[in-house]
């Protein structure tokens, strides 16, 4: 990994929450990807690195999602294949994500976009932990 690219992508997310705060869900579903993509090899090869991202990841799901269990998401650093394991995971539990969302929630559609973003923000969490924890970004 291109440790200059995963900081540039981080600053860019960070950058443009600081300027719009209501903006963080946007800026952190358009840098995902990429950094995913980038941490992705090091995920695979690195066993401390992978620890590290498995134990915050489970940590940040567990406090968004305490009522439900922790997806099985070893293997698969696909950001694509990933974040869809995640939401239909989620859909599984679909009578406990309703009464948390609440009523206001009427398609399936609705329901995925609904789920996107704390999802991809416990997997920005997650990575962002891994790389701190490596010494590659800095708190």
């Amino acid at each position: 990994m291109s440790d200059s690219i995963a900081v540039a992508i981080i600053d860019a997310v960070v950058r443009r929450v600081a300027s719009s705060p209501g903006e963080r869900a946007d800026a952190i579903e358009a840098g995902l990807p990429l950094l995913m993509d980038c941490v992705a090899p090091e995920l695979l090869t690195d066993k401390m690195m992978f620890a590290r991202f498995k134990l915050a990841f489970i940590r940040k799901w567990q406090a968004t999602f305490p009522d439900i269990p922790v997806p099985d998401f070893e293997g698969v650093f696909d950001y694509d294949s990933m974040v869809k394991r995640f939401v239909e995971h989620l859909l599984a539990y679909r009578d406990r994500i309703y009464v948390r969302l609440g009523t206001s929630i009427r398609s399936a559609a609705e329901l995925e976009r609904a789920l996107r973003a704390p999802l991809l923000d416990i997997l920005f969490s997650a990575v962002l932990d891994a790389l701190k924890f490596k010494g590659k970004v800095r708190a």
